[in-house]
């Protein structure tokens, strides 16, 4: 039944992604060339955020009318959420936010799904686990948001990282039809795109991928170092492109949150890699951290502390490497 609702899920994805790319060019819905991102030469529409989101709302509501044996019941704690930051991420690619009142909509989005009851169980102290899930919240839809400039790379990070969560969350629905649907995205979102994600994309998926993440570790007294270590593991690739980018930008003068292009992807491409090569290797990164994430809370605490601090190291590795290769204008 899951296999015929990923599929389903990813047929829907392919239509509405074609129909929604095809309106977006009528309406003039389209980011034009950019200068940090060289390879897009003409206008491409950026509305691929907004055909996902219908994709996963069609394909939730269809299962609830047909009454399919265990059928996806997505709870408020991740539509309103979802909303929000898909709304704030459209009203971003129409008319550019200042970067304060970004992170102030953004964290009132993380907010409401703490109000409604997603909450990352890390010290089991209610307070601190729900400031704690905002602050995750907000840093990963700003991670996925600009780690997505290069074709393909956030929808093919965001199918690895449900998938990783898939078989441990209590609620695999969601992550199960948003595969589905940014699979069929993808289709047309893979190098050269004919849509991108948009900031409305790269929120929502964000946000759905830490949700998902978050309900992996289960509420108890004491909660294990280890899940939450998994989480983090598991969102190492665009972890580190959030850490490349701010010491990039404070050491060449640029505010942190000003857009430049020191991404990993774009220094990947100035050594010589073609965007979908970029894409394959950060996909086989992601796949490796997940992984390992997935192994972390099975084993002993001396050899979970190891291979953390060895990811680190790798991934810290990795960001000096990448310093080497300086993208053109």
């Amino acid at each position: 039944m899951k296999i015929a609702w990923l599929f389903a899920s990813f047929v829907a994805g392919l239509a509405i992604t074609w129909i929604v790319r095809n309106v977006s060019r009528q309406l003039n819905l389209v980011a034009h060339p950019k200068e940090i991102v060289p390879q897009h030469r003409g206008p491409v529409a950026y509305t691929g955020g907004v055909a996902i989101a219908i994709t996963v709302m069609l394909a939730t509501l269809f299962a609830q009318v047909a009454a399919a044996q265990d059928a996806p019941l997505i709870p408020l704690r991740v539509w309103i959420p979802a909303g929000l930051f898909l709304f704030v991420g459209v009203i971003d690619d129409l008319r550019p936010l200042h970067a304060v009142l970004k992170v102030i909509l953004q964290t009132t989005a993380a907010i409401s799904a703490v109000l409604l009851g997603l909450e990352w169980h890390v010290t089991g102290m209610a307070m601190p686990d729900r400031v704690i899930t905002v602050i995750w919240l907000v840093l990963l839809v700003n991670a996925f948001n600009v780690t997505d400039v290069c074709d393909g790379l956030v929808a093919g990070l965001t199918v690895i990282m449900l998938a990783f969560a898939l078989a441990r969350t209590p609620e695999p629905w969601l992550a199960l039809i948003t595969i589905g649907a940014t699979l069929g995205f993808l289709v047309f979102n893979r190098p050269p795109a004919t849509i991108f994600l948009g900031d409305g994309g790269s929120h929502m998926l964000g946000f759905i991928v830490g949700a998902t993440l978050l309900s992996v570790a289960p509420a108890t007294a004491h909660p294990s170092w280890k899940q939450p270590a998994a989480v983090v593991i598991t969102c190492g690739v665009v972890l580190l492109e959030v850490g490349l980018l701010m010491y990039s930008r404070t050491r060449t003068g640029i505010p942190w949150w000003r857009g430049s292009p020191h991404h990993f992807s774009l220094r990947l491409q100035a050594r010589g890699l073609s965007r979908l090569r970029t894409d394959l290797v950060a996909w086989s990164v992601a796949a490796l951290l997940c992984a390992i994430a997935w192994l972390l809370p099975s084993i002993s605490d001396v050899m979970a502390i190891t291979v953390t601090l060895a990811v680190a190291v790798v991934l810290a590795a990795a960001g000096r490497i990448l310093l080497r290769w300086e993208p053109r204008r």
